[in-house]
């Protein structure tokens, strides 16, 4: 007589790991987070579409402090800041999210714009040298957004950086003529020799 029994034995359960059972509680988690933060993000979007940027900027600020690493509600906060004419808040902000996004020219664009035009009250000449060297790479990096050019134009244009001012303006007339048009039109001392240069 055989010894084996004729019922099948039991199969081992499959292995889980920790990881493949926390995941969905994970997941969920931050799906309320978001949810959540989100939810801040919109009504401070609302709020800044009425131009009421101090609220605007509480409900970004709101959304930041659930997720600080989320560059977009960083950008927005930021501007809200900006209207308030509180510079020297948003810049460290627009530097927080050219981290998060170093590729984004649109992010040094600002980053460059309101530390320019934080240096003369920081009396700093170097700094506003540093920051159109930000505006540069922000053309560069960005070469179709014609607000960077202008950003970058008015910067070399004040720090008396000719050459380079004429060099944006004939990279802006090739990249959109008709907006370059426009900032002669507003602007018309940027795209024009200063006086008493040959």
């Amino acid at each position: 007589l055989s010894s084996r029994t004729t019922g099948d034995s039991p199969k081992p359960l499959p292995r889980t790991s920790l990881l493949t059972l926390l995941l969905p509680a994970v997941f969920g988690a931050y799906a309320a987070v978001r949810l959540t933060a989100d939810a801040h993000a919109f009504r401070g979007n609302e709020a800044a579409r009425r131009d009421l940027h101090a609220v605007a900027e509480a409900g970004f600020a709101r959304a930041q402090r659930l997720l600080p690493w989320e560059p977009a509600y960083l950008v927005p906060r930021a501007a809200a800041l900006e209207q308030l004419g509180r510079l020297g808040e948003a810049l460290p902000l627009y530097h927080a999210a050219v981290a998060l996004a170093p590729c984004n020219g649109l992010g040094w664009g600002n980053a460059g714009r309101v530390a320019f035009a934080l240096a003369p009250a920081r009396q700093q000449p170097p700094a506003q040298e540093d920051a159109l060297r930000v505006l540069l790479r922000a053309v560069d990096l960005a070469p179709s957004q014609p607000s960077l050019y202008a950003a970058a134009i008015l910067a070399a244009e004040r720090l008396g950086r000719f050459a380079e001012r004429d060099a944006l303006v004939r990279r802006l007339r090739e990249a959109d003529p008709e907006w370059a048009a426009r900032l002669l039109d507003r602007a018309p001392g940027a795209l024009s020799p200063p006086r008493g240069r040959p």
